[in-house]
């Protein structure tokens, strides 16, 4: 170790030591050449499957791992407690990369970090890369994280190149995933945080970069980014396992300030797709709910990809419920920027979803009539408030639906529009914006905001239709996230809904308090 080394070994233990109420024990070195036998310090350190096995790191242990390749996989075998957590760390400075570069990889879940039934244990600024298969019986994963965990933390790691390359089209038999966190039995996986994280280059079959499957509560995936993957970005999964249904769901969760996209499926051959050329299916979603409950979804940007956000329920008796999507920056996608509801009449509904202060802009690059916001099968009871919706020049669609909401084909229920704001490049002095619902079994388009307000059953009291005059006048695919502020001028200023209250420590996509000057703004931003 360098002597630089050293000094960021004590920096980074002042700061971790500095958490009140946290007890570390010791610090432990690692290193591609460190030695089961050796004791673990600096001058004599240990190998990494020393380190994560039950005779390795302590409670209250900082594990420090060096630079250089390691092509072991590891399971960590101990735990630590929430006063006294086991940290496994790079050494500040160095890249320590756990590399499965031509590693034949072993039948079924073969992930090259597993944390299994262990609880306080913290992953942090490891690279893991190049896990690969094309043999359906295999599902390749670079951290995976299962059993009764409590207070696990992966932060700031980098995976990449985790591919499931079977080439059969249609086969969701072959699956892989970046990171997957899932509760399967009685004991919920709790506390877990995802944070800081990088996800690229994955090829994933049927499954997700990043999946919080099953029985899961109280966690936090924030500030990760997640970018060209063949299959789903984020997926918070319900209803796959044997468990009560009220346990076999993610729940309590927040999603907040991630980055996601180049997410498209038409790369995938389980969607009829090459790996290299492309012509499959865009079905992949960056954030998508598939079951989940009690989550909000904020200050995201998602962009390129097939969609932006998806609230759905892939089981037929299922619920995406109570989501909350707020003060996001949902742009350029090649289908809509939201879809929910199931995508045909055998699968579930979702119900008491709020999507509130997002911006939608310029979604549907592709041309798949599904406009901003699209409803599928079984919507009822949402609420859609203070969003700005801007179209796509030629198609000028707003909030479209192409299927039947229900099985008698109807929009479903209680779904509630207000104080949205509408726009599309090129409008002129007669706007025709277009929203289209499927009412009793027949498509009803709507090529004016009057007459969406007046005979949709949508309401919509307060929208407007106006440019929203943005600090780029037309933000191009390239602008910078602040290109779509704003400016003094704007009608999105203070002309959200009056009686909208901020929800518990809700701030809009740049931090700032979400109601300025005494109401809140429309879109993602508040100025």
């Amino acid at each position: 170790m360098s002597p630089r080394s050293i000094v960021s070994f004590v920096v980074g233990l002042c700061a971790i030591a500095a958490i009140p109420g946290v007890a570390f024990a010791a610090d432990r070195y690692v290193t591609p050449t460190g030695l089961a036998g050796n004791s673990g310090t600096l001058a004599s350190p240990w190998s990494l499957t020393k380190a994560v096995s039950s005779t390795g790191a302590s409670p209250g242990d900082i594990v420090y791992i060096g630079g250089g390749t390691y092509t072991s996989r590891i399971s960590i075998g101990v735990s630590g407690t929430a006063s006294a957590p086991i940290v496994f760390r790079a050494v500040e400075g160095e890249v320590p990369i756990l590399d499965q570069n031509g590693v034949t990889q072993p039948t079924g879940e073969a992930a090259v970090i597993t944390i299994s039934n262990r609880n306080y244990v913290t992953v942090q600024g490891l690279t893991v890369r190049n896990c690969r298969t094309d043999l359906e019986s295999t599902t390749p994963i670079g951290i995976s994280v299962r059993g009764t965990c409590q207070g696990v933390q992966l932060r700031d790691n980098i995976i990449h190149n985790i591919e499931q390359n079977n080439p059969d089209l249609g086969n969701f038999s072959a699956n892989g995933h970046g990171m997957i966190i899932r509760g399967s039995s009685a004991t919920a996986l709790d506390g877990i945080i995802i944070d800081g994280n990088e996800l690229y280059n994955l090829h994933l079959g049927a499954s997700e970069a990043m999946a919080i499957n099953g029985n899961v509560t109280n966690f936090r995936v924030t500030r990760n980014l997640v970018h060209h993957c063949n299959n789903i970005g984020i997926d918070l999964i319900g209803y796959e396992g044997s468990l009560p249904t009220n346990l076999d769901r993610a729940r309590s969760g927040l999603v907040a300030e991630n980055t996601v996209y180049a997410i498209d499926s038409s790369y995938n051959p389980a969607y009829d797709g090459d790996l290299n050329t492309g012509g499959g299916n865009r079905s992949a979603a960056g954030i998508y709910v598939d079951g989940g409950t009690d989550i909000i979804i904020e200050r995201n940007q998602i962009y390129d990809s097939n969609f932006g956000i998806e609230l759905a329920s892939e089981d037929g008796a299922g619920f995406t419920d109570y989501i909350t999507v707020r003060n996001n920056l949902i742009r350029h996608n090649q289908g809509t920027g939201l879809t929910m509801g199931g995508y045909n009449v055998n699968k579930g509904s979702t119900e008491h979803c709020t999507i509130t202060g997002n911006t939608f802009y310029q979604n549907d690059t592709t041309g798949t009539a599904g406009g901003q916001i699209s409803f599928q099968f079984y919507v009822n009871n949402n609420t859609f408030k203070n969003n700005l919706l801007w179209a796509q020049r030629g198609s000028r669609q707003m909030v479209m639906q192409t299927t039947g909401n229900n099985a008698s084909g109807g929009i479903g229920t209680g779904n509630i529009f207000a104080y949205n704001l509408y726009f599309y490049e090129g409008a002129g002095g007669s706007p025709t914006p277009q929203f289209r619902l499927n009412k009793s079994g027949a498509n009803t388009t709507y090529n004016s905001l009057a007459t969406w307000q007046a005979s949709s059953g949508m309401g919509d009291a307060g929208a407007t239709f106006a440019n929203p005059a943005f600090v780029v006048p037309v933000p191009s695919p390239a602008s910078p996230v602040m290109a779509y502020q704003p400016t003094s001028a704007s009608p999105a200023i203070n002309t959200g809904d009056p009686t909208f209250t901020p929800g518990a420590s809700e701030k809009e996509f740049f931090q700032k308090s979400r109601i300025l000057a005494g109401r809140v703004d429309r879109g993602f931003s508040e100025d």
